[in-house]
């Protein structure tokens, strides 16, 4: 808002109210449920992400997105077992919505039904890839080092003690995708970059790997606020646009 009210060129600040204006018809929390009792549901569920959840009792999978009826609310649910739909599309589901918390809605599903002419979703793709990552650390790093290193590249602590041990001292943070992750990512991929690219194509190709990246980790709003100041950095770059 205030630099919606000091930025004279009002193509900009048109586009920070643009921004505003589908931020809050996204999500409304006046308008979304909040049920004191678990609520019976139905509605189609997107999904966003898939992270492994482990428990005291149990371990499973953790879907996380939006659920629509057909005010949209985040939401998530977590199943065991082999028998669960891949998270590539949109669901039918019935279940009992719960709120945990101010903007946190959990749901215990009933049933579920895939909708196959639904959009595309990468979620399943991205638990995949992160797998395929975590397998091969595993393959060639003792157990300790492979689950920090999985947890520190993908962002998903499935290690327990590890989760405990970095909360305890304070540095759970370190954990989460973040600016710090991105920034270590375009500082290696530079040097590497500098050996053999010029200077413009260096930073095209640095936008195209935090890309790659940022698909790959998923769009939490911690990432994606990372991601969208890494982009105008390196945009700023390619148009000899610098920095104050």
């Amino acid at each position: 808002l205030y630099l919606a009210c000091v930025e004279k060129n009002l193509l900009f600040r048109g586009a920070i109210f643009l921004a505003l204006g589908h931020s809050y018809s996204f999500f409304s929390y006046a308008e979304a449920p909040h049920p004191k009792e678990p609520l019976a549901i139905e509605g189609i569920f997107s999904p966003s992400s898939l992270q492994p959840h482990q428990s005291p009792f149990q371990r499973g999978l953790l879907y996380k997105g939006t659920l629509w009826m057909p005010e949209p609310i985040p939401c998530s649910f977590c199943l065991q077992g082999e028998n669960r739909p891949d998270a590539n599309r949109d669901f039918l589901i019935k279940g009992l919505l719960q709120e945990r918390n101010p903007y946190q809605y959990t749901i215990k599903i009933q049933k579920w039904q895939t909708i196959p002419s639904s959009a595309i979703r990468f979620a399943e793709m991205r638990y995949r890839c992160k797998e395929s990552v975590r397998a091969y650390l595993q393959s060639h790093l003792s157990t300790k080092s492979a689950s920090f290193l999985a947890s520190l590249i993908t962002g998903d602590v499935e290690d327990r003690t590890l989760r405990f041990e970095f909360g305890k001292v304070g540095l759970q943070h370190l954990l989460a995708i973040s600016g710090f992750h991105f920034a270590i990512l375009i500082g290696i991929a530079a040097q590497v970059f500098s050996l053999f690219l010029p200077q413009k194509a260096k930073y095209g190709a640095l936008l195209f790997v935090i890309s790659l990246y940022f698909l790959f980790v998923g769009s939490a709003p911690a990432v994606l606020r990372s991601f969208c100041a890494a982009s105008l950095y390196l945009i700023g770059k390619l148009l000899n646009r610098h920095p104050i």
